[in-house]
């Protein structure tokens, strides 16, 4: 889904000049939340289309279905983060 970012080594080499690694590693599991609550995020919203689709269809176990695994996957990003 996302493609590889490899900084140049001059773009590092003033990072770790600039920062702590107490800076950087506070940084990096910041940058590494926001990517995963992204995700699901992403991911939820698909759901919920999935649901409103099977609604539309008059699929209302699908559109259930799709609602439980939207739950199941914000409960799953809330504990993580517990």
């Amino acid at each position: 889904m996302t493609e590889r970012y490899d900084p140049p080594e001059e773009q590092i080499k003033k990072v770790l000049e600039k920062y702590s690694q107490r800076q950087i590693a506070i940084a990096y599991l910041r940058a590494a939340r926001r990517a995963r609550q992204a995700e699901t995020a992403f991911d939820v919203m698909d759901k919920i289309a999935g649901a409103t689709a099977s609604i539309a269809t008059g699929d209302a176990k699908g559109a259930v279905d799709e609602l439980e695994r939207a739950t199941r996957r914000m409960k799953r990003e809330k504990h993580h983060h517990a």
